[in-house]
């Protein structure tokens, strides 16, 4: 799918592939909804490359020491693990500034999702 050109966008993310088809995501624009896409820094990245209108959020935690909280809290991801995501995390972090359109911070999350909400709904309104 990648050789053929099939993904909105797609990347590797802790030695793993991800991705979003990009027919399904066309689809549903088109038919005037919005789409919602997890996805990280390089793939938001081609987003913003490819033109399509998009309206961007980078989800923070207060602190990558309470990153790493959260991480040993699930109970599922290993010392090697942790350290590759807080890495990840801490270049992610840098490199957020001017390519996403807002970062808000997931210190609580109704909270967090009460501000994207806004966002959005700003963004629907202009």
């Amino acid at each position: 799918m990648i050789e053929r050109g099939e993904f909105l966008e797609w990347a590797v993310y802790n030695g793993h592939k991800y991705g979003t088809p990009l027919i399904p995501v066309h689809v549903r624009l088109q038919g005037g909804d919005d789409v919602l896409l997890e996805i990280e820094v390089q793939g938001a990245r081609q987003i913003r490359e490819s033109g399509l209108a998009s309206l961007m959020f980078f989800i923070v935690p207060p602190s990558l020491a309470d990153l790493e909280a959260r991480l040993r809290r699930r109970g599922d991801t290993d010392e090697d693990d942790i350290a590759r995501r807080l890495r990840i995390a801490a270049e992610e972090m840098e490199q957020a500034p001017g390519l996403f359109d807002h970062i808000v911070v997931n210190d609580h999350l109704e909270r967090c999702i009460e501000e994207v909400d806004a966002l959005m709904d700003m963004r629907r309104e202009a």
